[in-house]
């Protein structure tokens, strides 16, 4: 693991630097004072590298089924609060002359119990990646548009809390709330008209079976996903599923979303199955949540 996110490091670095190089070269030639006013105005209108990656967005009111049992020591109700945010960076570009470039991104979830009397955070997901997105310009029937390659860890945050004098492997101690996920994975982009379809397989890296929270988490939320994305007038409308063919487990969600002012748009989201959130990977969630999100 460490040597892929040194690889990628190094990688984008390089290509950073080359592409700085070739700024500069043309930054040169321009007066300070036009480059002056260019920096000024990127930081009046915030134009910074930070781009959204996937949806951000607020839902005060999502309801459940049931409450959230996952540890009966917690008083957990069945309504709670969603937050989501989500950005890229594009660090560099083009290193092998197939005009790729190279992104870090985060993308942090929380789940807040704010109709409860404490208010408290249920479970927060933290989720860095590093990728590469190579275009591609597929005039078959196919239509392919761009593949995608990953590394993405995702943890709760919790770190080792399970007792070793009772328990050799972290997974058996119930009172054990650690949770993360190291992986590999490749997406294909495609795009029909107004329907973008994305695949994606993924690959978990391999941990020591005693050190493991979670063994067998892929069985549950599935080792691939399709995800439709339409969009209909300014309606825009996702469709994503998981399944492990090894359990038959999986998900499906669904979202919709509409302008609503500016940038800010009314927003829908159902779910069903396995996965909605670390803590209840192996919990099956029915869901309905409705707020406002700021990107798609």
């Amino acid at each position: 693991m460490k040597l892929i996110i040194a690889f990628f490091l190094t990688l984008s670095l390089y290509a950073a630097e080359m592409q700085n190089d070739k700024n500069l070269d043309l930054d040169v030639l321009k007066p300070k004072h036009d480059r002056a006013k260019v920096a000024m105005n990127n930081w009046l209108d915030g134009n910074f590298g930070l781009k959204p990656y996937k949806t951000n967005y607020i839902l005060p009111y999502g309801i459940q089924e049931n409450k959230y049992d996952s540890f009966t020591s917690d008083d957990y109700i069945n309504v709670e609060a969603e937050l989501q945010v989500s950005f890229k960076l594009q660090v560099a570009k083009d290193f092998f002359n197939l005009d790729e470039r190279y992104f870090f991104s985060y993308t942090h979830r929380a789940f807040w119990q704010i109709y409860t009397e404490s208010s408290p955070f249920r479970e927060t997901n933290y989720s860095p990646e590093v990728f590469v997105v190579i275009p591609i310009n597929d005039e078959s029937i196919f239509k392919l548009r761009s593949v995608q390659l990953a590394y993405a860890h995702t943890s709760n945050g919790q770190g080792e809390s399970h007792d070793k004098t009772l328990y050799t492997y972290h997974y058996q101690d119930p009172l054990n709330q650690s949770r993360s996920l190291n992986m590999l994975y490749a997406k294909l982009t495609f795009q029909h008209d107004t329907l973008v379809t994305d695949l994606e397989v993924i690959h978990r890296m391999k941990e020591n079976i005693e050190n493991d929270d979670n063994p067998s988490i892929l069985y549950y939320i599935g080792f691939a996903e399709l995800k439709l994305n339409y969009f209909l007038g300014d309606h825009m409308m996702t469709l994503k599923g998981r399944l492990s063919p090894y359990s038959e487990k999986g998900s499906v969600e669904y979202t919709h979303s509409y302008p609503a002012i500016n940038d800010t748009y009314f927003y829908l989201k159902v779910f069903s199955g396995y996965g909605e959130s670390l803590i209840d990977y192996d919990k099956h969630i029915s869901k309905a949540s409705f707020g406002f999100s700021f990107s798609r």
